[in-house]
């Protein structure tokens, strides 16, 4: 339940399953309420904004303050009882500098439906940026003059189009102990060489099939740039592990601090090794051309044709439809 109060019928109120885990926090919020949930990998920005305050601009900034300090999440929700209209029919100068610092942020709305029939609009907003697939449901109710608003995350991600890796591994002191065993006599006693050949290469054959299992690559160890080692891929293992740790504990300045550092080693030492590896290459392929065109192609990473970006040039009918063609070219993109 949120603590400061602008007067006596304002407030939030969140509940959260016992299950989960989270921290709350309550900042400093010009003309509004704010509460923050912060979990594993989403924050949730719930408001209220009293209707009494017409001038909008105190509350963007302490938004905007708010959402400049959760720029390390991935998944983003803000949510709550603005009381400015986004309403498709409608525009107002509030309502486009509100939705310009959402878009800034890269938050999308989540819906425009009305949510007061009283005055019919749209006031109680949903703004999410996230990668999961997400659900927003405004119900007709008459609980209270506002409708509620639901939002419905799926959070178990789709499964990614990996190829598995199979690898061969030989038991070497296995395959030493069975070939030591073998009986070589027929190879020398035979007079016929084809036939003292083909025995010997079955044996051998035989040996190795014998000792060898067929073993399943796991992703963590698959090294997909020819340039990393294993030893570098563990690198950037603990580099991962190190900067989960300092984004679920923040406050951990010891933590933090350990993250940066080994992350600033682990980047140019990366960097240094990419470096090399491309001189390398170059210097292999300097006599062929073609051979060179190709490594200075996937150096570059031009490997694949642009897009036809020709009809951003165009002109629409309005200088609202050319912004919103350009928004909608752009977001095909992502």
């Amino acid at each position: 339940m949120s603590k400061s109060s602008i007067n006596q019928n304002d407030g939030l109120v969140i509940y959260i399953k016992e299950q989960h885990e989270y921290r709350i926090e309550e900042p400093t919020f010009q003309e509004g309420n704010c509460l923050i949930i912060k979990m594993k990998d989403m924050v949730i920005i719930a408001i209220y904004r009293p209707p009494s305050y017409k001038n909008i601009d105190k509350f963007l900034s302490s938004l905007n303050l708010v959402l400049n300090n959760v720029t390390n999440y991935n998944n983003i929700v803000v949510i709550g009882d603005m009381n400015i209209d986004i309403g498709t029919d409608k525009t107002n100068i509030n309502s486009d500098k509100y939705m310009n610092l959402t878009a800034f942020h890269g938050l999308l709305p989540a819906h425009n439906f009305v949510t007061r029939d009283a005055s019919g609009t749209c006031i109680d907003h949903v703004f999410i940026k996230t990668r999961y697939p997400s659900m927003t449901i405004v119900p007709q109710t008459q609980i209270t003059d506002h409708k509620p608003v639901l939002v419905n995350f799926y959070l178990e991600q789709p499964k990614s189009q990996y190829t598995t890796t199979m690898i061969k591994k030989i038991d070497t002191e296995k395959l030493y102990s069975d070939i030591f065993g073998c009986d070589f006599g027929p190879v020398l006693s035979n007079s016929n060489p084809n036939k003292s050949l083909d025995y010997f290469l079955t044996r051998i054959r035989t040996a190795i099939q014998n000792n060898t299992k067929v073993l399943t690559l796991s992703r963590r160890k698959k090294i997909i740039k020819p340039w990393i080692t294993p030893g570098l891929l563990r690198c950037i293992r603990h580099r991962d592990k190190l900067h989960e740790k300092a984004r679920c504990f923040p406050q951990n300045e010891i933590n933090c601090l350990i993250y940066k550092r080994y992350r600033n080693f682990c980047n140019r030492l990366l960097k240094q090794i990419k470096i090399n590896y491309d001189k390398e290459q170059i210097n292999m392929a300097k006599n062929d051309n073609k051979k060179l065109w190709k490594v200075l192609k996937d150096m570059t990473n031009v490997t694949k044709k642009s897009g036809y970006t020709k009809e951003l040039l165009n002109l629409k009918d309005t200088p609202q439809s050319s912004v919103d063609s350009i928004n909608s070219f752009f977001y095909k993109c992502r």
